[in-house]
């Protein structure tokens, strides 16, 4: 099954990284460059924080403050979440999940090695969703094999609309979405 994928198959190696007085816009720029979402911030070596999309969107952008005048070290994660690259792409996904967000730091005898989205997650294993589906369903009821048990996956998954790992996936017209996308098409 595709979801016994060992993290380290997946992952990204190319850690792009910056340090934690780059300023926002340097920081954009250098994402733009390696069309990355994420951006790791070091000092001497070691892995001080994370920068992501989001907090450019939410923490400067957003809120109206100068990108030009905003700091990495004002904006990033200091608390990375890592997994070790033995685990699998489902444990990571587990991860995400239960931790609400869209990548990891990938770890390898302690040290940060690479990264994982849930992009990378989905290039190589696709067919996860219809494959927890088609197992619920037999789980459920043995004698109607493939049958989906119900529309609504409440172990997680990605939205087929925004992209992001949830809870709770629906089925609206043969794709799994949020709450919050099934909201905006239902209107």
């Amino acid at each position: 099954m595709e979801t016994s994928v060992r993290i380290r198959e997946a992952m990204s190696t190319n850690l792009i990284t910056a340090r934690p007085n780059a300023t926002v816009v340097e920081v954009a720029r250098i994402m733009s460059e390696h069309k990355v979402g994420s951006i790791i911030i070091t000092e001497n070596g070691d892995n001080e924080g994370i920068v992501t999309e989001r907090d450019i969107c939410y923490k400067v952008v957003g809120v109206g403050k100068d990108p030009k005048t905003v700091f990495a070290k004002d904006i990033m994660t200091t608390d990375l979440v890592t997994i070790p690259s033995e685990k699998t792409i489902t444990d990571a996904a587990k991860k995400m999940v239960k931790k609400g967000i869209r990548r990891l730091a990938v770890t390898e005898d302690g040290k940060v090695k690479g990264i994982l989205t849930a992009s990378d997650i989905l290039a190589i294993s696709p067919n996860t969703i219809e494959v927890l589906r088609e197992l619920y369903a037999i789980c459920a009821n043995p004698d109607e094999a493939i049958e989906p048990a119900s529309d609504v996956i409440s172990e997680g998954g990605i939205c087929d609309e925004c992209g992001t790992f949830t809870d709770n996936l629906t089925k609206v017209d043969g794709r799994y979405l949020c709450d919050d996308c099934r909201e905006d098409l239902e209107g």
